[in-house]
């Protein structure tokens, strides 16, 4: 009986842990009842670059795809969009784009990741070799928070989140979105990996490739702030969206609310840091 108590304990204090350093937190998002009260709109999306090998005094060149900032030097992006060597890529914030160019350090990608067998797991870590001081100024530049392990998040079917992403290179916006059931996204897309994906009803597109997707928790209710909830992987062409029912739009994002990602996250910003300090 003291054994199967411990356990719990330790479960409990587990959970608590991992709650406070990447759950629903005071610091982080935007929150439902005051948005401005945390942070300005936009304030955890980063754009990320490819580097003009040819000059390495210029500015990046090109804007390759988007990702979230979850820690002060961590960014979550789609694993899809680094097909170069971690060195090659930069990181700019659009809400403060006089600071950086950030350079990456590393990048992780989903173990699962491959994109030769299929087009799902697209999921990747980006440590920057520099952190982007978030306590200088938190009304601009914030992380966004992750869901609470993946013990209790939810979010409904047609929950209405928001898409933070690009409609014209480094110009971003806010669209609303709405999930699909995960059995129509099955009927639509044979590869479509059940509990590891989210459909929405905007096309996925060089964009917005990464785009953060962050909804209310349907558990919290109004209780708590928007949480990223998945982010933009990939879909259909856009010609080919253009010619499909409106029923059937929808591209398909990474979900990252449940065990398997978040756990995942942790571990390896864990067993990263610890191997820093060790160094």
């Amino acid at each position: 009986m003291i054994t199967i108590l411990k356990i719990v304990l330790i479960i409990t204090l587990t959970v608590y842990y991992v709650y406070a350093q990447y759950g629903p937190t005071k610091g982080c998002g935007q929150l439902l009842t005051d948005p401005a009260a945390v942070v300005t709109k936009n304030g955890w999306v980063a754009m990320v670059y490819r580097k003009d090998q040819t000059d390495v005094k210029k500015d990046p060149i090109d804007n390759k795809c988007l990702a979230s900032i979850i820690k002060d030097n961590w960014l979550v992006g789609a694993a899809s969009c680094f097909t170069l060597k971690d060195d090659q890529y930069m990181v700019k914030i659009p809400n403060n784009m006089t600071k950086g160019p950030f350079h990456v350090d590393k990048i992780y990608k989903s173990k699962e990741y491959n994109p030769t067998l299929g087009a799902g797991y697209d999921l990747a870590l980006i440590k920057l070799k520099n952190g982007l001081q978030l306590k200088v100024n938190p009304k601009i530049i914030s992380a966004i928070c992750l869901s609470d392990y993946g013990f209790d998040s939810a979010i409904n079917v047609n929950s209405n989140c928001s898409l933070d992403s690009c409609d014209t290179p480094g110009h971003l916006i806010s669209e609303q979105i709405v999930t699909k059931d995960e059995g129509d996204c099955k009927k639509l897309y044979p590869k479509y990996k059940e509990g590891y994906m989210f459909c929405g009803n905007i096309p996925v597109h060089w964009l917005n490739s990464g785009a953060p997707v962050t909804c209310k928790d349907s558990n919290l209710q109004d209780k708590g702030p928007f949480f990223l909830s998945a982010m933009a992987s990939w879909g259909r062409y856009p010609d080919d969206y253009k010619k499909v029912k409106d029923i059937d739009k929808a591209d398909v994002y990474t979900k990252l609310y449940g065990k398997h990602y978040i756990s995942w996250i942790q571990k390896t910003i864990e067993e990263d840091e610890s191997h820093s300090l060790n160094l």
